[in-house]
Formats: structure tokens, C-alpha cells, sequence
């Protein structure tokens, strides 16, 4: 089954946030490319295999249908959930994180990004938030879509 690949903003933002170190701090323009090159590559892997990764074991993510991907050639990893044919890439962590705990503190920031969204909703460029059993963001046909920022 081909997947939709979509990258919620806190994703895209963490995926920046890990080059502009790569980039400013260590000054370090090949590593950042690399990396660039990893996540694109993962991307595109994921149409064919999203589906078939197992749901996290954590009892909260595995709660959500959170699954995790890691980078083929970096210690990076994606979390991410199976919505219909689309996965979305809900966040970015380094492995030697604690992502599952930061992911839940994240699941704070997805839901108030998504909240402010409502106000200011465009045709174009929609990003999914999902945030199971937080104050009215919901799954499925309840889901609260969002722009791009």
C-alpha cells in the first residue's frame, strides 16, 4: 500500500532545528546535508513501509497508534501515526533522547499550535495536529486541520 508522507509543523521545526545545529553551532555544512539527504530518502521509504512498523511500546504512544522509523544513516528517529492511507510524521528526535517523554510534553505544543490555527484557516498547505483526548482535538472525521506557519 503507497502511504501519503505529510510532516506536521512541530516535525518540520525539529528537523530545523537539528540542521541549524549541524549548520551554525558545528559549523558543519556536509553533516547538515547528509542528514537532509537521510530524512528525504526515510521519507520516501515510508510510502511503502509505514504500515508495516509496529506500534510503540510505550503504553501512552502505543495508546495513540504512535509508531516510530529510524534514520537509515543517522541516529535520528520519526514519530509518527497511520491516518487512512496518509502517515503523519508527528515529531523528530535524536535516539539517544528520551522521545517518549518529550513526545508527550510536544503533544502540549501540537495541540496549542492547532488551537491558534483555527483562527486564521486557509485552503492550502493543511497540516493534521493529532492529539487523542486533549481538549477537543480529536482523530478521524473530528480532526482539527490546521495551516502551515
Amino acid at each position: 500500500m503507497g502511504y501519503e508522507v505529510v510532516m506536521t509543523q512541530l516535525a518540520k521545526e525539529q528537523l530545523d532545528a537539528f540542521l541549524r545545529y549541524l549548520l551554525h553551532d558545528l559549523k558543519n555544512e556536509q553533516a547538515a546535508s547528509n542528514l537532509l539527504e537521510d530524512a528525504m530518502d526515510l521519507q520516501e521509504s515510508m510510502t511503502f513501509v509505514a504500515g508495516s512498523l509496529p506500534l510503540c511500546q510505550d503504553p501512552d504512544l502505543f495508546q495513540r497508534g504512535i509508531r516510530k522509523i529510524s534514520f537509515t544513516k543517522h541516529r535520528y528517529l520519526w514519530l509518527y501515526r497511520i491516518e487512512g492511507h496518509t502517515a503523519y510524521i508527528m515529531a523528530m528526535y535524536h535516539e539517544l533522547q528520551d522521545y517518549q517523554n518529550l513526545f508527550k510534553k510536544n503533544i502540549d505544543e501540537i495541540r496549542e499550535a492547532a488551537m491558534k490555527s483555527q483562527e486564521s484557516i486557509h485552503t492550502e498547505d493543511y497540516l493534521v495536529y493529532f492529539v487523542e483526548g486533549y481538549e477537543g482535538v480529536t482523530f478521524g472525521n473530528n480532526t482539527k486541520r490546521c495551516p502551515i506557519h
